[in-house]
């Protein structure tokens, strides 16, 4: 019997650790991999949308196509 786990991705961080590193993460694969070793109970994403943003959008609806539960709340910025 495989150890269950949940997955929390904060949107925002990965955005932008992505965007640092050059990387770009295959959800789908990720997903395979850790399933591979572990029972993942649950799959959450949260990140904050801009308004009338399509390409996010389309983002979000892959992620819940490949059993992610998409979390949304209207994108903030904060200036200091």
């Amino acid at each position: 019997m495989k150890p269950k786990a949940k997955i929390y991705v904060d949107g925002a961080n990965i955005f932008y650790t992505q965007k640092k590193f050059g990387w770009n993460i295959n959800w789908k694969k990720t997903k395979e991999y850790l399933e591979n070793y572990k029972e993942v109970v649950e799959w959450k994403y949260y990140v904050g949308v801009k308004t009338d943003d399509e390409k996010m959008q389309n983002y979000l609806r892959y992620l819940d196509v490949i059993g992610f539960y998409v979390f949304t709340k209207p994108f903030q910025k904060f200036f200091i």
